[in-house]
Order: C-alpha cells, then sequence, then structure tokens
C-alpha cells in the first residue's frame, strides 16, 4: 500500500469524495489504481487540469508531492 493509498484510508473515501466534489466511487477508484487521475499531471492551464492532490494534503497535513 502507498502514502495515496494510506492517506485515503485514514480520512475516508466518502469525505474525500466530498471535499474534492467527486463520488465515493471515483476515490476508491484511485485508491485501487494507487494513484490521482492523470488530470493531475496536465498544464496549469488546461481546461481539464485537477487538483485534488492539494485538496487531499490539506486535509491530511501533508505535502501534495506525497500524494503524486
Amino acid at each position: 500500500m502507498n502514502f495515496l493509498q494510506t492517506t485515503l484510508n485514514n480520512l475516508g473515501h466518502g469525505q474525500v469524495g466530498k471535499a474534492c466534489g467527486v463520488s465515493r466511487q471515483a476515490v476508491k477508484q484511485w485508491w485501487w489504481s494507487a494513484k490521482l487521475p492523470d488530470t493531475e499531471w496536465l498544464d496549469q492551464k488546461h481546461p481539464r487540469r485537477t487538483d485534488y492532490a492539494s485538496i487531499i494534503a490539506k486535509m491530511a497535513k501533508c505535502k501534495r508531492s506525497e500524494l503524486l
């Protein structure tokens, strides 16, 4: 289990989903794939870019880079 999976377990998939504006099932998929969506790595100005890592990092009091 990697750091992202451990963090998601500790915070709860439902809580993370609510904070990120996605479903609990979406967070569960991140857990199963052991990574956040590829949209996290898109260019800052890309319209489909997401920043779930920052939201989760604030909740878990860790660095964004630890989750990516």
